[in-house]
């Protein structure tokens, strides 16, 4: 009896122990379960928190590509800029260069023209000097023969001055007898005395031109004014000592009338045109070339 009661309190001990334990795991159960359902939640949350941290990396990626891909663009751009500016600085020094090259030659250009501009005022100046020279020369020559042979009637001669020459018109009544060659007694006084003056001036040349018409012993005018021509220049280079290489002589037959009248006596004449010798023009122009 006794063993029956101590079983029986061994066994409500055990079924109360055993009730008690189940009791406790059922909690214990309870709670863990509990907190398994709030770590899934936190899970879900997780996963949700990274499956939107996934989208933001990828759509940082994204954004990461295009940015890489802009700055690829603005490099490219960039080196085509500084390729340009290269480019640009090449063709500023080449125009740069051909431009000092282009003023170097403007510079040489304007001194060689300078110089060439200086010389011919030289030369300028020095056939303004001739040209002055020449000019009192003939004046001179002219107020001479003025003085010689001025007296002499306006019919038998003219002194006049024409293109920078004194031009002495011998007429003649007072030259030659109607086609004749010889020189009448008054024309020689008239080259003597011409030729008194020609002397004192030997840097003056002296031309002789004839002048004639078809009338009398010569039908040949231009014949006629060359021998007569001739004749003058004869007599004041061998008679009257005029230098040779002074003296020029041409006839221009009836080309050139003083007056359109043929029979007018003044078409007939010898025209002797002292003037200027241009060898020392031609020595200046010579040298300048």
């Amino acid at each position: 009896m006794t063993m029956i009661k101590n079983f029986t309190k061994i066994s409500v001990f055990l079924l109360t122990l055993l009730l008690v334990n189940s009791c406790t795991s059922k909690k214990k159960y309870m709670g863990v379960l509990s907190k398994g359902f709030s770590c899934e939640e936190r899970a879900s949350q997780l996963e949700k928190r990274l499956e939107n941290t996934n989208e933001q990396l990828r759509q940082l990626t994204r954004e990461n590509g295009l940015l890489e891909t802009r700055i690829d663009q603005l490099e490219s751009e960039k080196a085509n800029q500084r390729n340009q500016i290269m480019n640009l600085n090449s063709q500023v020094d080449d125009i740069t260069g051909k431009a000092m090259s282009e003023q170097a030659r403007l510079d040489r250009a304007l001194r060689n023209k300078a110089a060439e501009l200086k010389k011919r005022e030289g030369v300028l100046n020095e056939m303004q000097r001739i040209k002055e020279t020449n000019d009192a020369a003939v004046t001179d020559v002219q107020f001479k023969i003025f003085d010689v042979i001025g007296g002499f009637a306006e019919d038998d001669l003219k002194i006049e001055m024409r293109d920078g020459s004194v031009v002495i018109s011998l007429f003649d009544k007072m030259m030659f007898d109607n086609g004749k060659t010889r020189i009448q007694a008054r024309g020689q006084e008239v080259l003597q005395g011409l030729a008194s003056v020609l002397a004192t001036r030997p840097e003056l040349s002296v031309m002789v031109t004839g002048h004639a018409t078809s009338r009398g012993n010569y039908q040949n005018p231009m014949e006629l004014s060359v021998i007569r021509a001739s004749t003058v220049t004869q007599l004041l280079g061998e008679t009257y000592g005029i230098s040779a290489d002074r003296l020029t002589a041409a006839g221009r037959g009836d080309s050139e009338p003083r007056f359109d009248d043929p029979k007018h006596s003044e078409n007939k004449r010898v025209e002797i045109i002292v003037s200027p010798r241009f060898q020392e023009i031609y020595r200046v122009l010579k040298r300048r070339g």
